[in-house]
Formats: C-alpha cells, structure tokens, sequence
C-alpha cells in the first residue's frame, strides 16, 4: 500500500473514483443512496478493505491482499476483474469502466472501452496513481507528469504545460483536475459551468475531487473549497467548514470526511445519497458515485439484526449496545439475515400459533401483532366479523375486536356480505370531471374532493356531469411555455 501519494494521506477523485489508500487496519463497506443496481450492496464477506471507489452505477472495493472485489451494474464488464486479480495497489471508478493500479506500475483497465477510456499509452510503466473520468483517464507518473487517454472532445486530455510537478489527478465528468507540489491546482476541458475555474487563492490544497461538473479542493487548513455547477447545493460546504480530512464529488452532490471520523454530505438528496447511515463514526475513507456514497469503516462490521426484524451495519460493540443480534464480521444486510419477528395467529377454530405474519396470512389465519402471544389464548372463541365505527368489516376474534375498539358480530359471522352498518346516513358523490358517481357518507365524500348530492341520493341516474374541457395540442402547450418565458 506504498504509492507517492501516502503523503497527502487519501485523493478522492471523480464519481468518487478513489486515488489514495487509506490508512489503518483493514476495515468494512458502508454503502448509500441510489442502489437500483446493486451499487451499494458489498458481497460479503466485507472485511478487509483498505480502499473504496465509486462510479456511475457500480463499485469497487480494494482488498488488504491485493486482490479488487466489484459490484453493481455490470452490462459493460465493468464488474468483471481481469486475471490474475492480485497485486493491485490502487482503484478507480468511471462512467461504466474501472481502472486498477499495479504494485508494478502498471495500470489495468477493463468495462467500456468505445472511446479508448482502458487503452493505457506505451510504455505503461511507473505510474504511481490512476484516475477514470467519465469516458477518460488519468495515470500519474513517478516523474510528476501526467498521461492521459481516452475521449478528448473537450481537451480533458490536454494537460496545459508545463506537465510537471504533479502529485494528484482527478478525472471529472468533461474536465480534468491536478495538483501540483506547491499546492495549486490545475484544470482542463469543459469548462460551461466554471468547473476548470478554481477560486483565489489556488494555494495551500492538499486532495483534489472532480465531481459531474463542479470540483473540491481540501486545504491544508481543513476547509473545503468548491466551485463549478451548483445545481443542488453541492458548493455549499455546512457549518463549520473545518476539520475535514478527504473529500468526495458525485454528480450532484458532495461529501466530507472529518477528523472524528464522521462524513458530512450536501447537495442532491434525491436518492438519499446525502443520508449517511448511522452511527456515521469510524470512517477512514469515502467515495462517491453518481448517485450512491460509499465509507470505509476502520474495523469490521456486520449485519445486526434488532428485535423488530430490521437490519443495521454495525460493529459488534455498537450491535451489542443497541440491543442487536450481531450475525458476524462482514455479513451484509440486502441478503437479508435477519428473522422477522412474530406474533399470535388465530384461526377460524380458535386455535392459536406463534408464526410471522406473512406466514400467519398464507395460513390463512388473523395476525395480532408483533410480540403477541397465545398464552392466555386470545383467540378463544373463534374469528367472527368485527364492526367498526367507519363502517368497515375485519375477520377477528371477539378478544382482538374489543381491544381495537370493534363490535363483535358473534361467532360465525363473516364480512362478505359486510354485515357493519354504514358511518352515517349516505348518498351521491360526484368525483373529478367526467362524472364518476360513488355511494359514501358525506364525510367520505369531502376527504376524496368530491361533491356530495345529500342523504339517500342516488347514482342511478347519475346526477354527475362531466365538466366540458377545450382539447389541449402539444402546439398550446409549447405555445404557453414560450409565453411564460416572455
């Protein structure tokens, strides 16, 4: 785990694709936000890691022993590491590719490759870092320089002169970011949201990250610098902006790691990509990918599973702590380990069995809650048809019925035919504008928007009338949309 770049501790780079090694013992996963495609769902066991990156929809995991774990979206091989998976000593995540540093120098690419993104420059030799931008990439040289491939069409891969110097690349969406030994930063490509515009001073930064198309620079002072597009608030570093040790840009969103070990996250929430899972301590290394946030934890975690049957990635001190069932070191979550809990089943005879409540329904049996019980029985006296002051039917015992605040109809009755008597008197309803006509009280009727016609109308004739509506063109609608731009 010995690259140049030890001395600035971690880089965190685009999409979260994740430059440095994190120090400490190896440690655990914690995954967040958008997972329609696994991206967050570590395999187990997840255990020692000592480096995480995320990319577009899926993500990568360095091991201890040299060997890269991947997960998630996988239509491009971009999951698939090529033989021999051993001796990498770094990883990096694009747009659906992955990079992989060598112990060698060397660099390994496999996944999307229509645009070169993987077609590493001869001699690919005494490179001592990787970055994967969206459709290109960078690899830093032992000599401070810097080697690019890939898309070029807006010059992300033309590093300006003089390329030397250098300590840290990150790869952005269309643009590039790179540090240089005297603190400054660099930038190149696209540049239609100020992405390559770094603030003044551009002195004293330590990590760089490239976002979808804004950038973050960590000063040696702790703070946070960002600037580019500020679509979703991903510039506006909390309060207080201090004490951060690394840093990670997703699409919209950003994320900072504190000295205590917690990660703080702004902008684009709408996948709960800024919803770090508690207890959000622990953390040595973070990474971000366009919609998911991933940490990497300084000792090992597990699934615990609590007493409601829901499951949280914990230590096994905090599971303890909690109250939890620690399942083991590494165990995950998505699989899921945990039981769900039980409770009292009645059945039509008055029997009474301890089941879960899915099973309880398959049986076709009455379920009475979590953690119930059958002793005494509660379903003494069979199910039978329970009237409620809404006016609506369930198949219960009388026990349960009462307890609920219900009628019990007496043993043997049953709810079709609903045998309650309506809440109040009830007539039409005229609902929405094409003169649907419901029966219902009038209270029901209000709670839906409705019109209420009065007590004992009927719907039959229907005294509902469609309301007449002008024919919309998708002319009139690109017409109103120029006169409100006026």
């Amino acid at each position: 785990m010995r690259t140049a770049m030890m001395t600035l501790a971690a880089v965190w780079l685009l999409l979260g694709g994740w430059l440095g090694l994190a120090k400490g013992d190896p440690g655990s996963i914690v995954g967040w936000g958008w997972n329609d495609e696994g991206q967050c769902d570590v395999p187990p066991p997840n255990t020692d890691f000592v480096a995480v990156a995320g990319g577009y929809e899926h993500s990568l995991g360095l091991k201890s022993g040299g060997s890269v774990v991947a997960w998630g979206r996988n239509d491009f091989g971009q999951c698939n590491v090529p033989a021999p998976n051993i001796d990498f000593i770094g990883i990096s995540v694009g747009g659906s590719f992955s990079l992989g540093l060598k112990s060698d120098g060397s660099v390994v690419g496999w996944g999307a490759n229509d645009v070169g993104q993987y077609d590493v420059p001869t001699p690919n030799a005494n490179f001592v870092a990787v970055s994967a931008g969206a459709f290109h990439s960078l690899g830093l040289k032992s000599d401070g320089t810097i080697v690019t491939w890939g898309d070029n069409t807006y010059g992300q891969c033309d590093v300006p002169a003089p390329n030397t110097g250098f300590v840290a690349v990150a790869g952005g969406w269309l643009y590039s970011l790179g540090l240089k030994s005297n603190g400054s930063i660099v930038a190149w490509g696209n540049n239609d949201t100020g992405q390559c515009d770094v603030p003044a001073p551009n002195t004293g930064f330590l990590a760089i990250a490239a976002g979808w198309e804004h950038g973050l620079g960590l000063k040696a002072n702790g703070s946070i610098v960002a600037w580019g597009r500020n679509y979703a608030g991903e510039l506006d570093v909390p309060e207080p902006n201090t004490g951060f040790r690394a840093i990670a840009a997703g699409a919209s969103f950003s994320l900072g790691l504190k000295s205590n070990g917690s990660v703080l996250a702004w902008g684009s929430d709408n996948w709960l990509q800024c919803e770090v899972p508690p207890p959000n301590t622990g953390f040595v290394a973070i990474a971000a990918g366009e919609g998911h946030g991933l940490g990497l934890t300084d000792a090992p975690i597990g699934a615990c599973c609590q007493r409601d049957g829901s499951c949280m990635l914990e230590s096994r001190e905090r599971c303890v702590v909690d109250g939890g069932e620690y399942q083991g070191d590494g165990t995950a979550c998505w699989l899921p380990p945990c039981p769900q809990p039980t409770g009292a089943c009645c059945f039509v005879d008055g029997s009474c069995q301890i089941l879960e409540r899915d099973l309880c329904e398959i049986e076709h049996g009455t379920y009475l809650g979590d953690f119930t019980v059958c002793e005494p029985n509660p379903c003494t006296g069979g199910l039978m048809a329970c009237c409620f002051p809404d006016g609506h039917c369930e198949f219960v015992t009388a026990v349960f019925c009462e307890q609920v605040g219900g009628q019990p109809q007496g043993y043997g009755t049953v709810c079709d035919p609903n045998p309650c008597p309506p809440a109040g008197p009830t007539g039409a309803c005229c609902l929405g504008d094409y003169g649907e006509c419901l029966i219902m009280t009038e209270a029901e009727c209000a709670n839906l928007s409705g019109e209420y016609q009065g007590d004992n109308t009927n719907c039959d004739p229907n005294p509902c009338h469609p309301t007449p509506t002008r024919p919309t063109t998708w002319g009139r609608i690109k017409s109103g949309f120029r006169s409100t731009a006026k």
